[in-house]
């Protein structure tokens, strides 16, 4: 009896956000939908996050001694950027 081996394709894959292929990476990561995303984007979309949420925070202190800073209708959000 002959054995048949199972053919396996091997597609490379690439971040689809810098579009490194998987050679290149530490890191590649496989979300939803085929979308994959590499260890430094991440770390490049923490920075981002981590910078909007200090630019919020200094949007939301008082500029004068005395000055309750803005109110709740005025305090700027992540889509305000």
């Amino acid at each position: 009896m002959a054995r048949t081996k199972k053919s396996r394709v091997l597609r490379m894959m690439f971040c689809d956000f810098c579009g490194a292929d998987q050679g290149l990476r530490a890191i590649l990561i496989r979300g939803r939908d085929e979308v994959h995303i590499c260890d430094q984007c991440v770390a490049k979309c923490a920075e981002m996050v981590i910078e909007e949420h200090r630019k919020q925070e200094l949007a939301l202190e008082p500029t004068e001694p005395g000055d309750p800073g803005p109110t709740a209708g005025e305090a700027p959000t992540l889509g305000d950027a």
